[in-house]
This record gives C-alpha cells, sequence and structure tokens, in this order.
C-alpha cells in the first residue's frame, strides 16, 4: 500500500483527506505489509538509507535537507504501515455481525484497537512500558475521547459492508433499484450518497457539494475504493490527523 501527500487539497469540503486505495477488499486476502515497511525500517536506519518509491524530483520533500528528508521519510512509512495495519484489521471485522459505526460495542471494540497498536509502537520505541499514546499527543481527555470515537466512527463508517453494483448508472435514474440495492445497508455510505447525495450527515454535517456522477462511478465500479480512485481523497482523517501529531510530538521530543 502507498499513500502520497497527506496534507489536505484546498478545497471546500474538508472531509476527506488526498490518497486512496482501489480494490482494497480484493487487495487484502493475500497481503503483506512488511515490505518496504515496518519490518524493513531496522535496515533502513541501519545502513542510512531510506527508500520511498512515492517519493520524486517534484516531490515537496525534495526541496529539504537530506537528514530532513529521511526523517520525514521514516514518519511517512509508519504512517503508511499504520493505516494498512487499521485496514487489515477492519478488512477481517467487516463481515461480523452489526459491524456499523451505530453499534457502540462495534466502536468500543475498534477504539481498543487503536489504543492497542499506538502504544504498542510507543513502548517499543521508548522502550518504556509506562508510555501511550494519550501521554504523546499531549491534548485534554475530552480532545483524546472526542479523536478516538472519531477514529473509530470514520474506520468502521468507511469499512463496513456496502452495496455493489455493475450498472452505477441506473442508480442515478432509477429509485426503485437504489432502494432494492441497499436495502439490507441501511447505515451505508453507499446508500446515504445514491439517496442524498451526501454522507452520512451525523459523521460529516458541514459538506458543501454533492458527489458527482464520476464519484458514484469510482465509488460504485472496480470494487469499492477507499477514496475516490480519480480524485484522490482518503477517508480515515481523524486516525491520520492522531498518527501525525504522534511523529510530530515524536521528532520535538527527540
Amino acid at each position: 500500500m502507498r499513500f502520497i501527500d497527506y496534507t489536505p487539497k484546498s478545497d471546500k469540503n474538508s472531509a476527506l483527506y488526498p490518497c486512496s486505495m482501489s480494490k482494497w477488499i480484493s487487495r487484502n486476502h493475500r497481503s503483506d505489509i512488511s515490505y518496504s515497511g515496518i519490518r524493513d525500517l531496522g535496515d533502513s536506519s541501519f545502513f542510512n538509507h531510506y527508500y520511498n518509491p512515492s517519493l520524486n524530483n517534484k516531490s515537496s520533500l525534495s526541496r529539504y535537507p537530506e537528514n530532513t528528508k529521511e526523517i520525514l521519510i521514516y514518519c511517512s512509512t509508519l504512517l503508511n504501515n499504520m493505516i494498512a495495519i487499521v485496514i487489515l484489521y477492519a478488512h477481517g471485522k467487516r463481515n461480523t455481525a452489526n459491524y456499523n459505526f451505530k453499534n457502540l460495542e462495534v466502536i468500543l471494540e475498534v477504539q481498543n484497537f487503536i489504543e492497542q497498536i499506538l502504544n504498542i509502537f510507543l513502548k517499543e520505541y521508548y522502550e518504556n512500558n509506562t508510555i501511550s499514546i494519550k501521554s504523546i499527543l499531549n491534548i485534554s481527555d475530552e480532545d483524546y475521547n472526542n479523536w478516538l470515537k472519531r477514529t473509530s466512527e470514520e474506520i468502521v463508517y468507511w469499512t463496513m459492508k456496502q452495496p455493489e453494483t455493475n450498472d452505477w448508472k441506473r442508480t442515478l435514474v432509477d429509485e426503485n433499484y437504489v432502494s432494492e440495492i441497499t436495502k439490507t445497508y441501511q447505515l451505508s455510505y453507499v446508500k446515504d450518497i445514491l439517496q442524498t447525495g451526501f454522507l452520512n450527515t451525523e459523521l460529516y454535517p458541514d459538506q458543501y457539494s454533492k458527489f458527482t456522477e464520476d464519484s458514484l462511478h469510482a465509488l460504485l465500479t472496480n470494487e469499492l475504493s477507499l477514496g475516490l480512485t480519480h480524485g484522490l481523497n482518503f477517508p480515515l482523517k481523524a486516525f491520520i490527523n492522531g498518527v501525525c501529531l504522534m511523529l510530530t510530538n515524536l521528532i520535538i521530543n527527540g
């Protein structure tokens, strides 16, 4: 999995982040997140060489000094792999009963998982069993709980089962067809978009524009995508924000 450029585009609708992952379900049946990933970072550090194939001479990182660039590549790779771990987790959970963003039990389970993977990383990083993601983020209890809840809701909303169709154009003109393919997916983002043009307004209250026909095509064809493949919009924004803050604080604190 490769994710490029985590800086949001200047767009009025900030509900999503640039980058996407098409065919995310089938591509995770046989996954290997260690390839050029976390497992290889130790060797890369030992031999003083970091490699990130998403970077090129036009990359925004190319203007930084070499040592700074290596730190940023290291953080980018860690972020990539943290996202990959979450996606693999969701891939295994999405077929379980009642896996939806309104199920409090599911949300709490995802929250525990997020805390677990980040705490394990930090304890190994600092060789300190008392450190935690909450202490590293250095935010209030309220902000931390809100971030964790929001992160879990986004993950479940975007990874739970969705209606699929090979006749996406029919969804634009046939309300009965939309009702038919969405009747068992009442909480899906596909149903939200097909019926209203917007994502769930409870999760995304400030939406400025409806999804376009091209966006629907990207979501409904060629298997499900996490983000719009042509528009480069990756939806796990809260998780990315939290991990980026964690990595920023790690750099600042040495």
